[in-house]
Order: structure tokens, then C-alpha cells, then sequence
């Protein structure tokens, strides 16, 4: 079931282009300023940034993503200081996400049909505590004819940068239906600034999110991760 997929994949869970080997993402205007933390270390930071984009838009090995994944994580700490994601303006906002682990999240194994269009995007509100997961496919291959699946859910803090998920409805089109109990999860942000979120899921999936700001980048990655998806199936 689509809706069920995208949930369970949380459960474990823009822009401009300077040249055709390059990813430039943008701030969103409400964020542009940086603390002397962020001065300090951003030029490293935003190297690294573009060096995992440009991994996933290609589609390179997953152990060199995670590498550089873990390498953007080093910074987490320091770039969110003692308050934490859960405190942070910067995270209640929506978020396009451009590589995951998890292969039902990103319908890699998929038939091409029923692969999202777009990077899936997730809505977090921090003050309401809520979340909503949505992708849309189109079945019958007129993207002006897509269906979009999704879900929502609670959010309760566990820690600084954990919320524990409570999925509550599903939706695939127009069907809704109420999820059961059993669709619980966690999720915790490992890195996140003006452009970029890393998330780990309790069920040991990882995410990659763009700010939504930077749509057409990540719709360029999402692009370009998907070709090379076909790629594989042919060779």
C-alpha cells in the first residue's frame, strides 16, 4: 500500500545552478543571517554540502553518500549549539527529501510508474508538534494526472533532536483511512541549517532533505538519482 510504505519509511525516518557539475542552494530569506559559529565554519560546511548533493545527483555508491553524510554530521553539534533541533527556528518548515535509504520511501524498486515525480516532502511543525509525509506518482504516466499519497502524524520530543512519530491517517487520493496503533516510530536530526536536514530513523533508515526553498534543485538531484536508477536496471 503506497500511504502504508511512506509511513513505515518514517517510521525508520532549490535554488539555482551555477554550472552543469555544481549545486548552488539558496537561504530562505528568514534565515540568511549566521551566528559566528556558522561564519566560522560555513565555507567547510557548504563544500561538504555540495560534495553529498553532487554525490546523490549522480548516483554514487550509497557507502560514499553515507560517508559524506556522516562527515556533515560531525558539524551537527556545533552548528545547533546547546538548544537543539527541537529549538531551532529552522526546522518547522517543508522539506523535500532528496536520498533516503530506504528504497519504499524512494520507490527505487518500484515500477517506473509508480516512482514519486518529485522528491517526497515532508512538513514538520514544530509548535503544533504535527508532520505530514507526501509523494505523488502518476500511474498512468501523464504527470498532470498524478495521485498523491500521504500521511500524518503526532510528534512527541524524546530529547533535544528526537521526537517519537505517532502516524494517525493515511491517504492515497481521495481515500482516507485511520492508522493503527501499531505505526509508531522515531526520528532524530543529525544535521540542519539554513539549506539542509539529516534525519535517522529508529529503524536505522537515513534521510537527506532540501529546504523546499530550493525546489529546483532538488527536483534537478531527484532527476538525476532516478536516471541513474535506470541505468542499473539496464546493466
Amino acid at each position: 500500500h503506497p500511504a502504508v510504505v511512506l509511513a513505515l519509511g518514517l517510521c525508520g525516518l532549490l535554488v539555482s545552478v551555477k554550472d552543469s557539475n555544481a549545486l548552488v542552494v539558496s537561504s530562505p530569506p528568514v534565515a540568511r543571517a549566521r551566528g559566528p559559529v556558522q561564519l566560522l565554519l560555513g565555507g567547510v560546511v557548504d563544500g561538504k554540502k555540495r560534495e553529498l548533493l553532487d554525490l546523490i545527483r549522480t548516483g554514487a555508491d550509497d557507502n560514499q553518500i553515507e560517508r559524506a553524510v556522516e562527515g556533515l554530521e560531525a558539524f551537527g553539534g556545533l552548528l545547533l549549539g546547546f538548544g537543539g533541533a527541537l529549538e531551532s527556528p529552522l526546522l518547522s518548515d517543508s522539506w523535500l527529501m532528496v536520498w533516503t535509504t530506504s528504497t519504499s520511501i524512494s520507490g527505487k524498486n518500484r515500477p517506473p510508474a509508480f516512482q514519486p515525480l518529485n522528491p517526497p516532502e515532508q512538513i514538520i511543525n514544530v509548535p503544533d508538534l504535527r508532520a505530514r509525509n507526501s509523494e505523488n506518482v502518476s500511474p498512468l504516466g501523464v504527470p498532470f494526472l498524478s495521485v498523491q499519497n500521504a500521511v500524518t502524524a503526532n510528534l512527541t520530543p524524546q530529547t533535544r533532536s528526537k521526537v517519537a512519530v505517532k502516524f494517525d491517517e493515511f491517504c492515497v487520493g481521495p481515500i482516507k483511512f485511520k492508522a493503527g496503533d501499531q505505526f509508531r516510530g522515531e526520528l532524530d536530526v543529525t544535521f540542519l541549517d539554513e539549506e539542509l536536514r539529516i534525519s535517522r530513523g529508529d529503524k536505522g533508515n537515513l534521510f537527506v532533505l532540501l529546504r523546499k526553498d530550493n525546489e529546483r534543485v532538488a527536483q534537478e538531484i531527484w532527476d538525476g538519482q532516478k536516471a541513474s536508477w535506470r541505468r542499473n536496471a539496464m546493466s
